[in-house]
């Protein structure tokens, strides 16, 4: 069995076991639940990238967080729907968890996110190119036989960047008194962070399966 289908999934936590067996009960297959995940980040990218045609977005900043917060929970359930070494992965298991979807998903939700208000195109557009390579050091490490955790680590993972997104918009959406002076730079910071975190990572995957 080669080393990329002998990797094992980590431990999800209890909650996310208990919603992905109940979810297994009901008939969802990891590949319905990245499919799931991928058009909401369809649907996020898309409502911010009209967060700069409308006059009021503020609804669309809380649909779309509310998008990316699902499509989080969708990343752990499909990790604890996941195989491990003692099976053998079938097509569908190959196309959810290498990686076709989550690779559309990053880049939409970055490139919307570089189109939307007060934001800037070409941080989106890095952001979404940065994330993806950082996935790829992550298949190459696999792929040379390096460990889950070593080809999996970093500040800025996946989970990491739909969550920091989803907080970002949350933010922009509610508009504290005390952040309203911020709320123009918010997804410029958002994408920035992002970049950096991800150029971290890579460093980050690159020296750990050297």
């Amino acid at each position: 069995m080669s080393s990329r289908t002998s990797r094992k999934i980590r431990k999800p936590s209890r909650l996310v076991l208990s919603l992905a067996l109940w979810l297994m009960g009901k008939g969802a297959t990891p590949l319905g639940v990245v499919v799931t995940g991928s058009v909401l980040s369809l649907v996020a990218g898309l409502l911010f990238f009209f967060t700069d045609a409308v006059a009021h977005p503020t609804h669309l900043w809380w649909v779309g967080a509310s998008c990316c917060l699902l499509r989080f929970i969708c990343l752990q359930v499909n990790e604890a729907l996941g195989f491990d070494s003692r099976s053998q992965p079938t097509k569908a298991q190959e196309f959810a968890y290498f990686d076709l979807p989550d690779r559309m998903a990053d880049a939409i939700i970055f490139l919307g996110l570089g189109f939307a208000s007060e934001s800037n195109a070409w941080l989106g557009l890095a952001a979404a190119l940065i994330a993806n390579f950082s996935a790829y050091i992550r298949t190459l490490g696999l792929a040379r036989g390096a460990s889950w955790s070593a080809s999996g680590s970093g500040p800025m993972g996946r989970s990491h960047r739909i969550l920091l997104v989803a907080a970002g918009a949350f933010l922009v959406a509610s508009r504290p008194s005390l952040l309203a002076r911020f709320e123009t730079w918010i997804p410029e910071g958002l994408l920035v962070v992002v970049i950096l975190g991800c150029v971290a990572t890579i460093c980050v995957r690159l020296y750990r399966i050297r």
